[in-house]
């Protein structure tokens, strides 16, 4: 029997061509709690779908005004939120007398693409019937037309027999050396168009150059055993197409895995992995389009040129948002988004990739994402950084190809990652690096001082210590000028006194022995 007052709900799998939805089906009683149980298993599913539909009774009283409707319906606002899903404009849908209130919702990650929705009375039930119709493209490879010339009809020996039967002589007679040229290519080219004519075909298909003649074989036989099963009920014959279907299905994944394997095992630098992966279809192709990045100097003319008073100016030039209460949840909320999105677009190719290469392509396209605004966000809430380390951890089952359910910790050390709070604290540490050994950007190499500088007294190590300004709330203590320090100081010495490079390596070595 399910708990009186725990959610009741059903999560499903929608497939149109080659794209997947994520559908649930949920209904909370009034009051109830446990709703973030639903919330871990939608969201731990969440990384392998492009879009997400929700939809069900949630008995949430939206646009109501009343404190005790806003706390019972906070959990699921704060799912729709972590979700990004948008919620259907209906109004009430709850009717009891002279009672009107809005419990029902159907929300999607499809706001955009939402054509019509409607409501009326179920004659059923106090709830109305509600209805939403969403577009929904379905990819499709776009033909292209390919010239080439055929040798499918090519003769060897006849090919041989028309260069000798060529009047070569009269090439002698020619007067200069640009004349016998043109005659030359005149007559291989003729000859050439003859046996291997050049024919045009309508390209329907993405290459795969891993199908093999038996490959092709084995698909022919497939699709004619198909024609004579579709109206048979004969159940040996029924029997014995799917035992074909399955073992080509299986030769196809192999053959596919293989060839991906062999060429990018083999590859020796980057720009050749890269290539390799267009070629699988793992990379987009570059369109010709170059984009001109402002030079370092640049930025840091232009951020040091806004004026600290101008607030709105400030934080839209470097893209974080803090709400009311003075955190980073709706920052954390955008970042883990856009890292879902490219772990998403990982997920439908990584089942054909080694795991070295998994491992490049996440550090490449979905760390970046995650990594974003890190040293200013490094004091973050607690709450915000489960929610990123949970995409991190959701990186490293994409690599391993491991269940949501799986204890990660093991494959993190394997794959030697700091967690995203020392993440965190490399990339400030890293920057504090940066700022002292160079001494710019001015803006910041100002704000920091050496304890050394600072004391009358010597202190063993003080020369590279910085010190910490004087603070008295905690969130004082969050600023960069003070948690930067902090974390310096908690370094090693013989750490602090290394070069860059070696900086780096031995501090992430420090953090990683911290961390396990």
């Amino acid at each position: 029997m399910p708990h009186p007052k725990k959610p009741d709900y059903v999560i499903v799998e929608l497939s149109l061509a080659d794209t997947k939805i994520l559908v649930a089906c949920v209904y909370r009683p009034p009051k109830a709690g446990y709703f973030d149980e639903f919330t871990e298993d939608f969201v731990s599913l969440s990384t392998d779908y492009k879009y997400h539909v929700v939809f069900g009774d949630v008995n949430a009283h939206f646009g109501s005004s009343k404190p005790c409707d806003i706390r019972d319906g906070k959990s699921v606002l704060e799912f729709l939120d972590l979700l990004s899903l948008v919620r259907v404009p209906y109004s009430d849908t709850y009717h009891v007398h002279d009672y009107h209130s809005n419990l029902d919702m159907i929300a999607s990650s499809l706001s955009e693409r939402l054509v019509y929705f409607n409501q009326c009375a179920s004659g059923l039930s106090n709830h109305d019937l509600l209805t939403a119709v969403f577009s929904l493209d379905v990819p499709r490879f776009t033909p292209r037309l390919s010239t080439f010339r055929s040798f499918r009809n090519f003769n060897l020996e006849h090919f041989k027999k028309d260069i000798v039967d060529i009047p070569w002589h009269d090439m002698f007679h020619l007067q200069d050396i640009n004349s016998k040229l043109d005659y030359f290519y005149q007559q291989v080219y003729a000859l050439f168009d003859k046996h291997a004519p050049y024919i045009s075909v309508k390209v329907k298909h993405k290459p795969s150059p891993w199908l093999t003649d038996e490959l092709k074989r084995m698909i022919k036989e497939r699709d004619k055993m198909y024609e004579k099963v579709k109206y048979s009920k004969d159940h040996i014959l029924i029997a014995q197409f799917k035992k074909l279907k399955n073992r080509t299905k299986s030769e196809i994944r192999n053959a596919k895995v293989r060839y991906a394997y062999g060429i990018l095992n083999n590859c020796n630098s980057s720009q050749t992995l890269w290539k390799n992966l267009k070629k699988l279809g793992v990379s987009n192709e570059n369109n010709g389009e170059t984009c001109k990045f402002p030079s370092s100097e640049e930025l840091n003319a232009h951020y040091t040129a806004v004026k600290c008073q101008d607030e709105d100016l400030l934080k839209a030039s470097i893209k974080m948002y803090e709400n009311k209460f003075l955190n980073w949840e709706a920052q954390a909320n955008t970042v883990r988004k856009n890292a879902l999105a490219a772990i998403h677009g990982l997920k439908k190719h990584c089942d054909i990739l080694p795991i070295n290469v998994r491992k490049k392509l996440v550090e490449t396209l979905v760390f970046p994402v995650l990594e974003y605004g890190s040293v200013v966000t490094s004091q973050m809430l607690v709450t915000c950084s489960i929610k990123l380390q949970r995409v991190q951890n959701a990186c490293a089952r994409l690599i391993f190809d491991l269940r949501s359910d799986c204890s990660i910790s093991n494959y993190l050390t394997q794959l030697k990652w700091l967690n995203y709070k020392n993440r965190c604290v490399f990339a400030s540490v890293t920057l504090l690096k940066k700022v002292i050994c160079n001494n710019c950007p001015v803006y910041l190499a100002d704000k920091l001082q050496f304890a050394c500088d600072v004391r009358n007294r010597s202190v063993r190590g003080s020369h590279l210590l910085l010190r910490v300004p004087l603070h008295r709330t905690d969130m004082g203590r969050g600023a960069f000028w003070i948690t930067g320090p902090l974390l310096w100081n908690s370094v090693p010495a013989h750490i602090l006194t290394k070069k860059l490079y070696s900086f780096k390596s031995q501090l992430k070595n420090h953090l990683l022995a911290s961390q396990f």
